[in-house]
């Protein structure tokens, strides 16, 4: 059986980004909603890890989801963080109350920020 594998705060942040790139696959005022109302009423975490083209995802979600999908870890909180600060410190807030190119923009910065981390800090292994 083998181990999951984390994912590093910049992959997270990049594969999030492109969760939401495209504007059908957005969403604001809720973490992830159903592109369907027939799943609207109530979803599980299971639909959306085995078909998360079925759901729209806002900021916090897109990371929730990869959270949930490759296992919490140290980079996850640092892609939050980095998020967070492109963000006002407000994910959801900002997320859900601006436009979607200002969150890709925001995205954007947070992945700049975390390949400098990256390209400063020794990997351990």
């Amino acid at each position: 059986m083998s181990k999951i594998q984390p994912l590093t705060a910049l992959q997270l942040l990049q594969q999030g980004k492109a969760l939401i790139e495209n504007e059908k696959n957005f969403a604001q005022g809720a973490m992830i909603e159903s592109r369907y109302s027939v799943l609207k009423p109530r979803f599980s975490s299971w639909w959306v890890k085995r078909h998360p083209y079925l759901f729209k995802f806002c900021s916090m979600g897109a990371l929730h989801y990869l959270e949930e999908k490759h296992g919490a870890s140290n980079q996850s909180k640092e892609a939050y963080y980095l998020l967070s600060h492109s963000m006002g410190h407000d994910i959801s807030g900002f997320s859900d109350g601006t436009t979607h190119q200002r969150v890709l923009a925001a995205w954007d910065h947070a992945i700049t920020m975390a390949k400098m981390v990256q390209s400063i800090t020794p990997h351990i292994s």
